[in-house]
């Protein structure tokens, strides 16, 4: 998963919704799938519970892993857009490690989405001005970011 979140981002910022739901439906089927002799009987509650919590939280990055590589990697078309950023934001303040731009990346929407970028580039930007996002249009159907740059400037 983390392989994929690096290199195959999705463009969309409910991916993390969609997320979470996804693993409390894993955790409810694991009472299902899962059946309680699986476990022995010195096993408390408590533990059987933590067990099921843990296998689909992993079952499910394990999943968001595959689905982001396969919908990035079998991905050949690439679209590039120009958008303003509507805002800035570095929720730690200037020193910390955290840098948003928000934009707008569909036309005729005014949904933002927060795309995270390195601190020279947070620094570059200014609120009101055009970036380029370079996206993959994704096998799956999935929009990815491959690159984020500012226009008029020469690419690192």
């Amino acid at each position: 998963m983390i392989y994929a979140v690096r290199h195959y981002r999705f463009l969309d910022d409910r991916t993390f919704e969609v997320w979470v739901v996804a693993v409390l439906v894993a955790f409810a089927l694991s009472f299902l799938l899962v059946r309680g002799r699986v476990f022995p009987a010195f096993v408390p509650v408590g533990g059987r519970v933590a067990a099921r919590a843990g296998w689909s939280l992993g079952f499910v990055c394990l999943c968001t892993g595959l689905i982001g590589i396969a919908n990035g990697a079998l991905d050949s078309d690439v679209e590039v857009r120009e958008v303003i950023c509507v805002a800035k934001r570095a929720p730690a303040g200037e020193q910390g490690s955290g840098f948003y731009l928000d934009v707008r990346p569909w036309r005729g929407t005014d949904r933002t989405v927060a795309l995270s970028v390195p601190r020279w580039m947070f620094r570059e930007v200014a609120a009101g001005s055009n970036i380029r996002l370079t996206l993959g249009t994704g096998a799956l159907g999935l929009e990815w970011v491959k690159k984020i740059e500012p226009v008029g400037r020469t690419p690192r």
